[in-house]
């Protein structure tokens, strides 16, 4: 069989998930697969909790939210928010045979924060200036981190009105930073999905493949370990070189893929005991460690990659505009200097030192092209006949 170069064949754009519910009208099948996520994502946070604190470290449902409300039109929030996240929050809490009044409670504080932040990044700028850039991203993520304080508030008040056994505001303290978590990690990835892509290669599949096993490798090296003087448990930030390596190779939704990946590993590792943060002795005071972790992680990769991507559309740039002036510096020719020319015959000196008539010589040096012709005098010198007839 003759060898086949796919090279040749143009890249096929690839369109997600987020970009046809971003574009697609908001039927029952969209919500319902809307729905579907939010209840999967909290019960992923669910079970990266501690059992006695009553709510999670790691809250996705919250970037989950909060980015279909970005991507959707503001017509569509009310029904996203009555036929999706609020069915889903009463399924999730009625399997574990709590309150639904506490349900309506938590609804409500997940509301307000997803409006909330909604509202900040839609005037923000556009959607996708989000994390065009690393000032875009710090600008962004200052945004994200005052966007779960009306959620905080009010479900911190629910859970102390249905006798959570934490404070007020250490329990405000975890849902903020929960939410927050949640939001760094996963509204990234979510937002630069509505981007067309063009698919990795082969080559850069097994690349992607090897620098998240081995974050994988590390981070659980790290976080599912007793506590004890192990080096890896005394130096929890090896794995920043593979979030770099990810960065860097990967942009941003590979960025936003190891954030999330490392954020599984290490709050499951905590949560059970493990891990250099399980010293902490108060599991709220450990949560709050962890998320702070994670958080700054999450901030640097995701700028970084950023930073990336933007140095990267800037040589592009660049490279297309030096093109651009190349092709046209080209296509222009001028006559620069003194230029010798006989006061008699009116002929030209060449750079060569020879005479040449006045058309041969912007022929040669210029892309001028000569018509002869006569003007007016000229014509009246030479055929005075003409010019009589003209005016008889």
């Amino acid at each position: 069989m003759a060898n086949f170069d796919s090279s040749s064949l143009p890249t096929p754009r690839v369109r997600t998930f987020a970009m046809r519910f971003a574009t697609a009208p908001l039927g029952w099948a969209p919500i319902a697969l809307f729905a579907l996520a939010y209840l999967l994502g909290a019960e992923l946070g669910r079970r990266l909790s501690f059992p006695a604190m009553g709510f999670s470290i790691f809250w996705p449902p919250a970037a989950i939210y909060l980015a279909a409300l970005v991507i959707r039109p503001r017509r569509d929030w009310l029904v996203l928010a009555l036929a999706g996240v609020l069915p889903a929050t009463l399924v999730f809490y009625a399997l574990r045979e709590q309150s639904l009044v506490l349900a309506a409670a938590v609804f409500l504080a997940n509301t307000a924060s997803a409006l909330f932040g909604a509202e900040l990044l839609l005037r923000s700028g556009r959607l996708t200036d989000l994390f065009r850039s690393a000032r875009t991203c710090v600008r962004t993520f200052g945004l994200l981190l005052a966007t779960t304080v009306p959620g905080a508030l009010v479900g911190s008040a629910a859970l102390t009105a249905f006798g959570h056994p934490s404070s007020f505001g250490r329990a405000a303290a975890v849902w903020w930073a929960s939410g927050t978590l949640g939001l760094f990690v996963l509204v990234p990835p979510i937002v630069v999905a509505r981007e067309e892509r063009e698919p990795l290669t082969r080559s850069q599949l097994i690349e992607a493949g090897l620098a998240c096993a081995s974050l994988l490798a590390v981070a659980t090296l790290i976080f599912w370990r007793e506590p004890g003087l192990r080096t890896l448990e005394r130096f929890p930030y090896w794995v920043l070189p593979f979030l770099v390596w990810i960065a860097i190779r990967f942009g941003r939704r590979g960025t936003g893929l190891a954030a999330f990946l490392l954020a599984v590993v290490a709050t499951y590792g905590t949560t059970r005991g493990w891990g250099p943060f399980a010293v902490v002795a108060r599991e709220s005071s450990r949560a709050l460690v962890l998320q702070s972790y994670l958080i700054i992680f999450t901030t640097a990769a995701v700028a970084m990659a950023a930073s990336v991507r933007s140095r990267e559309s800037t040589a592009v740039a660049l490279e297309s505009e030096r093109a651009r002036l190349q092709a046209a510096l080209a296509e222009i020719r001028t006559l620069r200097g003194m230029i010798p020319i006989c006061s008699r015959c009116r002929k030209l000196q060449s750079d060569t030192g020879t005479w040449q008539v006045l058309e041969k010589y912007l022929s040669e040096h210029t892309d001028a092209q000569l018509s002869h012709g006569l003007c007016p005098d000229c014509s009246q010198e030479l055929f005075p006949e003409l010019e009589h007839d003209a005016s008889a």
